[in-house]
């Protein structure tokens, strides 16, 4: 990728929020949790920041509960040493969950608690990590009192957007409509919605938490509800949680099965039967149209008009120079009919779900 070209910036929903067209997950920052392998510190973090700025990959993903807070430290740590010019260049995104529900005072504690670490006195996007919902089809507290209090913090300055994720098409309605009725004016809106969706199992973008896996909307209902409520999408997952980084191939199945055995869901999901068989097919795609499966991963998704941003998770400098480059990949209407045509052969998520869960 020529640094000499502006990464694109894409509008989120039908909001006033402008995100480039690939961000950055920091899930893996700060501390090893179990079964996520490599996670970044603060020296090797510092400089993939810097390269993201260069390259204009300049929304940043993180929550509270990544690494214990401590993907936040390094952030703002960050923010600390390079200063406010900085700062107001990155678009930055932090996520919340409360197993006591999303109430007034947890979430004026919870918002305070991101600043600090942060060390910024705004956030552009705070989302709600998940619904809050408490497993009867309602919510742990009150949706007016839950938005009340965001929209409170959005007139304090704290927040500039709203978000939600892990949600399915109920859960967004609702929050949109709650929002609705307590907000101060008509622009108070929920801009974004974060959601798992890739091109190998597209299907999962509306089942919100694998545990709810049977109350989720399909695709097509899911991505109906983000056009009419006008809210932009932001996928996480891009690339299948690494299934579609390149790495699983039937050519060197032996080495990677023996480093896998102790992950035996992400096994099950997508390194199995027909799943692997589409894998190996979009590999040898992209191997012929000169791209990684990756950026190809990633360029189907930007091919989608709802898709705001995506953000992949970067734990190395290569991988971010090599996301970068998919918003420079142009695919043809007959690419994405080929690759969605490939993807179909493998196991939807309510095969896998059905077969793993129940």
């Amino acid at each position: 990728m020529s640094e000499q070209q502006a990464m694109p910036m894409r509008r989120a929903g039908k909001s006033g929020l402008y995100l480039p067209a690939i961000g950055m997950g920091l899930g893996r920052w700060g501390a090893l949790q179990p079964g996520t392998g490599k996670f970044v510190d603060e020296a090797e973090g510092f400089e993939i920041l810097d390269r993201a700025l260069e390259l204009g990959v300049t929304h940043w993903d993180t929550a509270s509960g990544y690494g214990g807070g401590k993907s936040e430290e390094i952030v703002g740590r960050y923010f600390a040493s390079r200063g406010a010019d900085v700062r107001d260049r990155v678009i930055l995104s932090t996520k919340w969950a409360g197993s006591c529900g999303a109430g007034r005072g947890l979430l004026r504690k919870a918002v305070d608690g991101c600043l600090r670490r942060l060390q910024t006195d705004y956030l552009d996007i705070f989302m709600l990590h998940n619904p809050c919902a408490d497993g009867q089809g309602g919510y742990l507290a009150p949706l007016e009192e839950t938005w009340g209090a965001l929209d409170d913090l959005v007139s304090q300055g704290k927040i500039h957007y709203l978000g939600l994720s892990n949600a399915h098409g109920i859960n967004l309605r609702d929050a949109v409509e709650a929002l609705a009725r307590v907000g101060k004016d008509s622009s108070r809106r929920l801009a974004v919605v974060e959601n798992c969706y890739n091109l190998l199992q597209p299907y999962q973008v509306g089942r919100g938490l694998w545990t709810d896996w049977t109350h989720g909307s399909s695709e097509p209902a899911f991505l109906r509800e983000l056009d009419t409520l006008g809210v932009g999408l932001i996928p996480f997952w891009p690339l299948a949680a690494g299934a579609l980084g390149g790495r699983y191939r039937q050519a060197n199945a032996t080495e990677w099965r023996a480093r896998m055995a102790s992950n035996p869901v992400f096994c099950a999901q997508y390194l199995e039967g027909r799943t692997l068989e589409a894998i190996e097919q979009l590999a040898q795609f992209a191997e012929g149209k000169g791209v990684t499966l990756a950026q190809l991963a990633n360029a189907w998704l930007l091919t989608k008009p709802y898709v705001a941003s995506v953000i992949n998770g970067v734990t190395r400098l290569e991988q971010l120079e090599e996301n970068a480059a998919a918003a420079f990949l142009s695919l043809t209407a007959e690419d994405v009919a080929t690759l969605e045509s490939i993807a179909a052969t493998g196991e939807t998520v309510d095969e896998f779900c059905a077969r793993f869960f129940v």
